[in-house]
């Protein structure tokens, strides 16, 4: 035990002083990196809201063309029965004639 507890204070001390030297601008770059993916993950967030938007502003456009549609089939419905009976009516005064 006395032999594993030195190896472990050994180990310790050279994980410790490791640190120390590690290189500074490696860690920085490393941080920096952190930072911009993070404003990047924030971007896209936007974007995605954006995008969410857009797409509810869609489907609020395609609900007035599709009742736009609506309206002009029965317009076009009502316009062809006039027609019809207007052909109806022009044959009956030719008729008695």
């Amino acid at each position: 035990l006395l032999e594993t507890s030195k190896n472990l204070l050994e180990l310790s001390k050279s994980l410790l002083n490791a640190g120390s030297n590690a290189n500074t601008e490696y860690v920085e770059a490393m941080l920096q990196l952190s930072k911009d993916i993070g404003t990047m993950a924030d971007r896209i967030g936007e974007m995605a809201d954006r995008i969410l938007i857009m797409a509810d502003n869609i489907d609020a456009m395609a609900d007035k063309i599709v009742e736009t549609q609506r309206i002009q089939n029965e317009n076009v419905a009502m316009t062809q029965s006039n027609l019809i009976e207007a052909q109806k009516n022009f044959l009956t005064i030719l008729n008695q004639q």
